[in-house]
């Protein structure tokens, strides 16, 4: 998948701020982790979710909100709706935890920086 460019990014973060607002959470936290880098049970245990499954549903449907602001579709991150997180994250495999971690792509990183919604 290409990568949208920073300024892709800020512009739909900032058009669409207040609808994803109670789910920015996960992605502000995300942002603070070592290497910008975090499993989806830590990213819970961060934002005081219950549940990895919560955060794989509320991070996709920000995900796929921020997507849409940009004007992409399923078709164009791979064409499943699972996707959507793919177009913050890479998929990094935990070594000997079973579990995968998600990466932020340097792109969403620099755009919250930007934005200031989170220091560098």
């Amino acid at each position: 998948m290409n990568v949208p460019p920073k300024e892709q990014y800020i512009a739909a973060f900032f058009r669409c701020e207040r609808a994803i607002k109670g789910r920015l959470k996960i992605l502000l936290a995300h942002h603070a982790f070592p290497g910008h880098t975090a499993t989806a049970t830590q990213l819970a245990e961060a934002v005081g979710y219950p549940n990895h499954s919560a955060v794989n549903l509320n991070y996709g449907l920000l995900a796929r909100r921020v997507c849409e602001e940009m004007g992409l579709r399923a078709e164009d991150i791979g064409g499943q709706p699972t996707d959507w997180l793919a177009t913050f994250t890479d998929l990094i495999p935990s070594e000997g935890q079973g579990h995968v971690a998600l990466k932020l792509h340097d792109n969403v990183v620099k755009a919250l920086e930007d934005l200031g919604w989170v220091g560098p």
